[in-house]
């Protein structure tokens, strides 16, 4: 059976979807958001984590590495993280097949059948993998289990609509309107994005719309044109409003990648207030932060 690349999964999730939920994050992302807090989903291969913080400093791991930990010549081998006595390297990634998947989902259909739980394909962007995760969902399906996957929908039609033959709720990132600010804060055109949300509601999938509110990137005017947006694919659409937040920052130096917005401002409450009233003086349903289903 085909291959997945995951960088982890995550049992008894009470968030991004309904009930007790097991999460499995997909490895690889065709966007480059400024602003992403999962650097370490963003390339579909193993990678080599430091956390400088772990580190005492005894040197084995640059005894076992030919290259001396030089980075850009690292081939993942992982003898380094497997001489870490503190834990402070670590191997992110590894290939599960479809048969190992749906095992480690299948633990817990107990807890899914009780709270009307299942599994969410997050990521990265499932979709990257999206002939993988389709397997994966159809294999679920065929044990009655609720499917839901979290995406930025940059993806061929076809792939889209593949998966969705298996897929109960998109949760669904609708970031920015306006196609010149999406390339330059994402890298792509938000065209194919925008156009597959349409094709799924028009096909009747259940969709909730996410928005992650970055300040000075898609409040204000940006976000009226969003919620605009949502209005026109259905009067009642629901809006998960996710605000930012640097929780997530320190992994870039774990992964030695450079960060951006590492002095950017978290959503304010009032930032997060105001977006809201804007939401539902246009009544859409909206939810801050995606608990609470």
């Amino acid at each position: 059976m085909a291959a997945a690349y995951l960088s982890d999964y995550q049992r008894f999730s009470v968030h991004d979807g309904p009930g007790i939920r097991t999460m499995f994050f997909f490895k690889g992302c065709p966007l480059r958001c400024k602003w992403c807090q999962n650097p370490e989903t963003q390339k579909a291969k193993a990678e080599i984590k430091w956390d400088p913080s772990k580190c005492v400093g005894c040197g084995a791991c640059s005894d076992q590495c030919d290259n001396r930990l030089n980075r850009a010549l690292c081939r993942v081998c992982g003898q380094c993280a497997a001489v870490c006595c503190s834990g402070a390297r670590e191997v992110v990634g590894r290939e599960y097949t479809v048969e190992e998947l749906v095992r480690i989902a299948l633990k817990d259909i107990l807890f899914f059948q009780k709270s009307g739980g299942g599994v969410t394909a997050s990521g990265g962007e499932p979709l990257y993998q999206w002939n993988t995760v389709t397997r994966f969902f159809r294999e679920l399906k065929r044990q009655g289990v609720h499917t839901a996957v979290e995406t930025c929908g940059y993806s061929s039609a076809g792939a889209i609509e593949a998966l969705s033959k298996y897929t109960d709720l998109f949760l669904y990132d609708i970031k920015l309107i306006q196609e010149e600010k999406h390339i330059w804060w994402t890298g792509k055109s938000n065209k194919p994005i925008l156009e597959n949300v349409k094709n799924l509601k028009k096909n009747g999938k259940e969709i909730i719309l996410r928005v992650p509110l970055i300040p000075g990137v898609n409040d204000g005017k940006e976000f009226e044109r969003i919620c605009e947006f949502a209005k026109e694919m259905d009067s009642h659409q629901e809006l998960h409003i996710l605000p930012f937040h640097q929780i997530g920052s320190p992994k870039y130096e774990e992964f030695g990648i450079h960060y951006e917005l590492k002095e950017k401002a978290e959503a304010s409450p009032d930032v997060i207030a105001s977006c809201v009233k804007i939401a539902q003086s246009m009544g859409l349903k909206v939810n801050v932060g995606g608990a609470g289903f």
